[in-house]
């Protein structure tokens, strides 16, 4: 697992946007076989809006 945070704009709209999220990767034998992102999706599509 890795925890990070978006600290961005959006080109289209020029909303900036600070959104803590998290990143929960499995591997197998030293491979990807799944990933997983969980971010608050409201203050990405808050950004969206015009």
């Amino acid at each position: 697992m890795a925890t990070l945070r978006y600290d961005a704009k959006n080109k289209a709209t020029g909303k900036a946007y600070n959104a803590q999220a998290a990143h929960l990767w499995a591997f197998n034998n030293g491979k990807v076989i799944a990933f997983q992102q969980y971010v608050d999706t409201k203050k990405l599509a808050d950004a969206e809006q015009k």
